[in-house]
């Protein structure tokens, strides 16, 4: 599943891609087996937090649905997209990354800089996966 965003810079909006795949992050072997179908989700709800922003999420998931929440942090929005892409949009690629890095264990509470520490390389698969300019 794939879907779009538009980024503003300056008065130019430019459409952007974002992908909503599981893609894994961590040795890019398929982490799903043949007639498996990949993990679904949706963004629930966005609310602001003294230090961040935090985001609630519904996974769909062979048949199964689960909420979870996460925790992006002013600081590392700052570092991801240097504040020039919405934290929602940054929030949606961590938590698709997620996804296809926990698998079936996706956490019910994280923090987006649990995974950044986990993940070799993950400030720019985020940055490629929001096609941030950074």
């Amino acid at each position: 599943m794939r879907g779009f965003f538009i980024r503003y810079t300056g008065t130019l909006a430019t459409r952007c891609v974002l992908p909503l795949t599981n893609e894994p992050a961590i040795t890019g072997a398929e982490p799903y087996s043949a007639g498996m179908t990949k993990p679904q989700f949706t963004l629930d709800g966005e609310h602001e937090t003294p230090n961040g922003w935090l985001y609630t999420f519904t996974l769909e998931q062979g048949g199964a649905h689960s909420d979870h929440e996460l925790t992006l942090s002013w600081v590392d929005h700052e570092h991801l997209v240097g504040g020039a892409i919405a934290p929602e949009l940054v929030a949606k690629a961590a938590f698709s990354l997620a996804v296809g890095i926990f698998s079936d264990e996706v956490p019910a509470k994280f923090d987006v800089s649990s995974v950044r520490r986990r993940v070799d390389g993950f400030d720019e698969l985020i940055r490629e996966r929001i096609e941030a300019p950074l």
